[in-house]
C-alpha cells in the first residue's frame, strides 16, 4: 500500500483538478472581460488614426519628410460581436459545475 493510504492519493488528485479548474475559470472571467472593454472601446471610439512617415529626402542641410494619416475604422457589428461573446465567455467563467 501507499503511504498515507488510498484516500490520500485521492484527495491530492482532487485538488489538483480543482486548483486547474479555479486557473481555468478565473482565465475565462478575464477573457470575457477583456473582450467586452474591447468591445466597448471600439463602439464608442469608430476606430483609431496614426500618422506614418512615408518617404525622406535629405538634401545637404534640408530634409523633406512627407506624414500620411491612416484611419483604421472598426465595424460595429464587430464590436458588438466582441461584446456578446465576452459576455458569454464571462457568464459560462462564472458557473460551476
Amino acid at each position: 500500500m501507499a503511504a498515507g493510504g488510498p484516500g490520500r492519493a485521492g484527495s491530492i488528485h482532487k485538488n489538483s483538478y480543482s486548483r486547474f479548474e479555479s486557473t481555468f475559470m478565473n482565465a475565462m472571467r478575464i477573457t470575457g472581460i477583456v473582450l467586452i472593454v474591447l468591445g466597448l472601446a471600439g463602439f464608442f471610439t469608430g476606430g483609431f488614426s496614426f500618422t506614418k512617415d512615408t518617404s525622406t529626402a535629405k538634401i545637404g542641410p534640408l530634409e523633406l519628410v512627407v506624414k500620411e494619416k491612416e484611419s483604421v475604422n472598426f465595424p460595429q457589428w464587430l464590436s458588438i460581436g466582441a461584446i456578446l461573446l465576452g459576455a458569454v465567455v464571462l457568464v459560462a467563467g462564472s458557473r460551476k459545475s
